[in-house]
């Protein structure tokens, strides 16, 4: 839904809006290599930590929309703005992925197609709940701008909600 965003509250062009797609592809690739690197040395819960707080923080200011103040003309308009929030987001689900997989292997080791298979269904299930919710929002507004600052934002707060289950994961350091 984000480039719909980008056209419909922000004006955008069809290139434009999906301009700013690439830079969330690139960053979440960035982060997941660093993070697999480094996952022996910071195990899996601080990863998926910062991962989702910079995942949430990103989708909620991008539910808020634009600063009000004039940087935002000087370093590049409203594309760069966006392409770098969407940078960023990438960023934090990249930091994510690595630790989560890794972890739901951990739990069962022997069983690692089934997870595989499971974590695949529930993204696909996530998805399709997710383009719901948001077209449910988005025809139940008044108009674009009312709904998708409600979708961005409540979905960035939900994204918090999560945090309490990362402690239920495997630690990813117990082997040491």
């Amino acid at each position: 839904f984000t480039p719909l965003y980008a056209i419909s509250v922000y004006g955008l062009s069809t290139l434009g809006s999906g301009m700013i797609l690439t830079p969330r592809s690139i960053g979440g690739i960035a982060a997941a290599a660093v993070t697999s690197f480094f996952l022996t040395r910071w195990g899996y819960r601080k990863p998926m930590i910062w991962g989702l707080i910079i995942a949430s923080i990103t989708t909620v200011v991008l539910g808020q929309g634009l600063p009000s103040w004039n940087l935002v003309d000087w370093v590049g308009g409203k594309v760069a703005f966006l392409a770098s929030l969407m940078l960023i987001g990438g960023m934090g689900v990249g930091m994510m992925m690595p630790p989560s997989n890794n972890a739901c292997i951990e739990l069962m080791p022997e069983k690692v197609a089934t997870i595989t298979g499971l974590r695949g269904m529930f993204r696909t299930v996530g998805g399709v709940l997710g383009v719901s919710l948001i077209t449910m929002i988005l025809h139940l507004s008044s108009n674009p701008v009312t709904g998708f600052r409600i979708a961005f934002t409540s979905f960035g707060l939900g994204m918090i909600l999560g945090l309490p289950l990362i402690f239920m994961a495997p630690d990813g350091r117990e082997g040491r």
